[in-house]
């Protein structure tokens, strides 16, 4: 990574930790405590909640595909120790190796499962992959801690927090400069309308395509919806 383009990066990732561990977002860590403290013994619970992870993979400048999804989960599907040393690997600090790849979590199989159907196989080694709301809330999603953040009379932190994620996720992509952004999920989407409600392509800057997550095993439909906008821009990268 370009030297100037790793500290504007960097940058970003220190005045994002020094926001989130603020007083003034004080209720968003008290939140994530309760959540844990309410769900630490289910079974699908893998590990206490509280930190933020905002890269997957090693940023590179100028990438092809950036992928953009919704927030961080799991970072393993079953494996409670596994899932710790994996969130480990990429949480808080800029990532040196590939969790989609590496980690076996749930979207990083999507994604591979993905790209084998499109054809771009190679795509998983290539892509710079991040979210629009940066802090781990496990299975319970955004929702959960919005509605824990509502029940407390801190919603208000809440947004400010979802803002400063959005608002910084449009920033990193200025920075890495990709040819190509999948926005995948309504919630990925939202942040960059009204100006891009659809998929579009852009054959002298950059491109984006609006795709269904994959989640819930709706990775089919997501590949098919990929490909489609690959195939009729003639795109073969």
């Amino acid at each position: 990574m370009v030297k100037d383009k790793r500290s504007e990066i960097q940058n970003i990732y220190d005045k994002f930790y020094e926001e989130f561990y603020s007083e003034k977002h004080r209720a968003i860590r008290d939140a994530l405590k309760k959540i844990s403290l309410k769900r630490k013994n289910e079974s699908k619970f893998l590990h206490d909640l509280g930190k933020f992870v905002i890269f997957y993979s090693l940023p590179s400048v100028n990438p092809k595909i950036v992928v953009i999804g919704n927030n961080p989960s799991w970072f393993h599907p079953s494996n409670s120790t596994l899932a710790k040393e994996n969130l480990d690997d990429v949480a808080e600090k800029i990532p040196t190796i590939n969790s989609y790849k590496e980690h076996g979590h749930k979207f990083g199989d999507a994604l591979i499962n993905i790209f084998n159907a499109i054809g771009r196989e190679h795509w998983i080694d290539e892509i710079v992959g991040l979210n629009r709301f940066w802090i781990q809330t496990g299975g319970g999603g955004t929702s959960e801690l919005k509605g824990e953040c509502k029940n407390n009379g801190k919603l208000a932190v809440y947004e400010n927090i979802k803002n400063l994620c959005e608002k910084y996720t449009k920033e990193l992509v200025k920075v890495l400069n990709p040819k190509l952004v999948i926005l995948l999920g309504n919630k990925a989407q939202k942040i960059y309308k009204p100006i891009i409600n659809n998929s579009f392509y852009n054959p002298e800057g950059r491109s984006f395509i609006v795709a269904i997550h994959p989640s819930f095993n709706k990775w089919k439909q997501t590949a098919d919806e990929i490909y489609t906008f690959l195939d009729d821009n003639e795109i073969n990268y």
